[in-house]
This record gives structure tokens, C-alpha cells and sequence, in this order.
């Protein structure tokens, strides 16, 4: 296998979609200095799940945006991006960290026309629903621009699903079928939002819930 199959592995505790920020602080002395070999290199980095001590087999690559912040004992605040999926085939510790011969899996799973106008508005429609139930300050005109791909990813992420939910979507290789999955799951997502947000309203209001709407 190629050295360009092989890459650092950061087990996480979150699921990271392509073109998607995740912004990290980096402490640990293996983690430092693979940071420091992939700026130093301009390398991507994997990111993988990582539960009980059992790291999921499909991942998906970081990029380092930029190092927000380097402190004197060598920790960083980095923001990193989602690039491009990948499967697992083996993990070596030749390394003070771990190492992972990987297969880049599909980009998109599909060309946009492969996605009805029915379904990618659909989906737009749940996007926005879940952003303005949730109070994020996004521009939900942004989302218009979005291909579906992108619109399936931003969902993933920022949708109220648990981490084998997203586990489960981010293993998905056709845009088509992740999108007509969580369009499945949009009740319960947006239900989730929903008790979030009463739970917010409380603490503004003295412990007292307000109705479901």
C-alpha cells in the first residue's frame, strides 16, 4: 500500500462529516506532535469514532484550517474540516500515535442529478426547520447554494442524532439514500430540538416548562 494510504488517526468521541468544522484542543503529547508533523508536512489527519474503547472502521478525514491559539506548554486550538470519508483496513502503533491504512470511500455517492429537486427541497425545508428550532444563528438563505451532498452532511452535523445515528449516515455512500434516511429520522430529530429548546426556556423562566408547541 502507498504512503499516501496511510495516515495519523485521531480516535474521537464525535463523528466528523466532510466539509463540516470541528474545532479542536489538542494536550496530549502523541496528539501535539501529530499535529505538528501535519502542519510541518501540510498533511490531512483521520478522525474516527471512537466508543468503548472500540474505534469505528469508517472515518473521515481532517484537514488543519488553522492553529487559533498555541500555548507555552505546546497545547494548540485548532480548527480543523472534514475533507473526504474513508474505510479502515488495518491500525499500526508504529508511532507514539496510531496510524491507519485507509480507502477513500465516494465523495458524494452520485452526481447532483441523481437527487430529485422533490427530495433536495425536502431536505432544505428540514434543514431550515432545524436551525430555527434550534436558535443557531445561521443564514438560512446559505443553504439555497448548498449541492446535496452538502445539505445532507450539514444535517448530519448539526442535527440533534446521536453518535451511532451519525455513525450510521456517515457510512451511507449514496447522497440519495443519506438524505431519504434522515428525512426518516426528522420527527425524532425535530422532537429532540424541540425539548431542547423548552429545556432552555426554563432556565430563563424559573424552572417552568412551557408546553410542546
Amino acid at each position: 500500500m502507498s504512503e499516501s494510504n496511510i495516515i495519523p488517526l485521531f480516535p474521537l468521541g464525535v463523528v466528523l462529516f466532510p466539509e463540516m468544522p470541528l474545532p479542536l484542543h489538542i494536550f496530549e503529547e502523541r496528539y501535539k506532535q501529530m499535529i505538528r508533523e501535519c502542519l510541518e508536512q501540510d498533511r490531512v489527519f483521520g478522525v474516527a469514532l471512537s466508543e468503548n474503547e472500540q474505534i469505528q472502521a469508517v472515518g473521515c478525514t481532517a484537514r488543519i484550517v488553522g492553529v487559533l491559539k498555541e500555548y507555552s506548554d505546546g497545547r494548540m486550538d485548532i480548527l480543523t474540516q472534514g475533507v473526504e470519508r474513508f474505510a479502515i483496513d488495518r491500525v499500526s502503533e508504529e508511532k507514539p500515535y496510531l496510524q491507519a491504512h485507509i480507502q477513500l470511500l465516494p465523495g458524494q455517492g452520485g452526481t447532483e442529478a441523481e437527487v430529485s429537486e422533490d427530495l433536495r427541497g425536502e431536505a432544505v425545508g428540514f434543514l431550515k426547520k432545524m436551525i430555527q428550532t434550534s436558535g443557531q444563528d445561521i443564514n438560512l438563505f446559505e443553504f439555497e447554494a448548498m449541492d446535496s451532498a452538502q445539505i445532507s452532511f450539514f444535517i448530519a452535523s448539526y442535527g440533534l442524532f446521536t453518535n451511532p445515528e451519525k455513525q450510521e449516515l456517515l457510512e451511507i455512500d449514496e447522497t440519495e439514500v443519506r438524505l431519504k434516511r434522515e428525512l426518516e429520522m426528522r420527527p425524532l430529530v425535530l422532537r429532540r430540538l424541540d425539548f431542547n429548546a423548552r429545556l432552555t426556556d426554563a432556565s430563563r423562566n424559573n424552572g417552568r416548562l412551557p408546553k410542546p408547541k
